[in-house]
Order: C-alpha cells, then structure tokens, then sequence
C-alpha cells in the first residue's frame, strides 16, 4: 500500500518579515547575499542556489508501524521541510512503487529513501539488494531506520550499500533529532545525483 503525505513549508522568502525585508524577492536576496559572502560569481549561479534551498524534497518511507509513520510525518512538519512523503508499507509496495517510477508512467524519483528492516511480505534488506542491484536506482540515498542495533543487521546493510544505518530511538525527542541530522546532512549538506528519470518500456 502507497500513501502520499504532502507538507509545503514556508520557503526561504515565504514568510511577510521576509518579503518586507527583501520586497524583490528572490532576485533582490541573491544580489545582497552573494557579494557579501562571495559564494557565486554570477546571477546565474546565485539564483540556482536560491532555487535549491527552497526546492521540494521527494521521500519515500518504507515503514510498516503506523505509529513510526506518524513520527515521521510529524518529524519533517517540525522541521519545516518543502517536501513530499511517499509511504509504502511493505517491502514490495516499496519495490512496486520504483518500478512504477522506473518502468511505468507514474511515480516521482526519491531524493531519498528511509528504509525499515522488518517489514511484511519481503523485508527490507532484501529490498535494499533489489535497489542497488539496479543501474536505474542504485544511486538514490538508502538510510536504513530499524529498531534494530544487531550487528548482524548493520554488517548485512552495509554490505548491500546501504548508504546509512540508523537505530530508530523509542524516544520521540530523540527520533526528532535524528530526523534533524538526516535533513542536516542528506538534504542540506550532501550533494545528492540530480538524474532525470528516464522512462523504460
């Protein structure tokens, strides 16, 4: 089963103090921001800078728990995060999901994927072997989220490319900042491939 959970966060500029501090918007921000800090060397790369701060982000959970999905959904609205959140609740919705993206008409590709381990009809490592067997999504961030801390678990998700492994804390505090460090790193500090989904028959 696939489900689709959208959240549009305030942008960079979105907020009324923004627009009354940079009444050009977009434009008006990237000419007072970038010769300050030095960080482009023309309006073409600023405003490409600026267009991928406040870019949507597309992520595909792969969670059985209702109750995880919930924090989830509840993490990234915390976090003001532009995105949308697809959920599939087991391993071959996740697969059929891809396949939908990769090989039929539907679907949008994962900026990235947040992976569970035990998952009903087929679990999650083998899910992650499917994924990075593939040329066409290997290359799509898999950041493993389990209750599990085995080292069984991590040694077998590591050897699959798993591109992450976290342990899911019981905590709802603590689940939020590891929301916050995936964001931190994976969306905001990480260069992620920008590949265009090309459609295969």
């Amino acid at each position: 089963m696939i489900s689709e959970a959208r959240r549009e966060a305030p942008g960079l500029l979105g907020s009324n103090q923004a627009k009354a501090r940079y009444p050009s918007g977009i434009e008006g921000t990237t000419r007072m921001l970038f010769p300050a800090l030095g960080l482009a060397q023309n309006r073409t790369e600023a405003m490409s800078f600026m267009e991928e701060l406040s870019r949507r982000w597309e992520i595909l959970l792969v969670e059985d728990n209702p109750a995880d999905i919930r924090l989830t959904q509840e993490a990234l609205k915390d976090l003001q995060l532009e995105h949308r959140l697809q959920v599939a609740e087991d391993g071959v919705a996740a697969l059929a999901y891809l396949s939908g993206v990769f090989f039929g008409q539907s679907g949008t590709r994962p900026d990235i994927i947040l992976l569970d381990l035990n998952l009903p009809r087929m679990g999650g490592l083998e899910v992650l072997a499917a994924i990075k067997s593939s040329d066409h999504m290997k290359s799509i961030p898999v950041i493993i989220m389990s209750s599990s801390a085995s080292a069984a678990d991590v040694t077998a998700a590591y050897r699959l490319n798993a591109n992450c492994y976290t342990k899911k804390p019981m905590e709802i505090d603590r689940f939020f900042d590891v929301m916050q460090s995936i964001r931190s790193f994976w969306l905001e500090t990480a260069l992620l491939p920008d590949i265009p989904v090309e459609r295969i028959h």
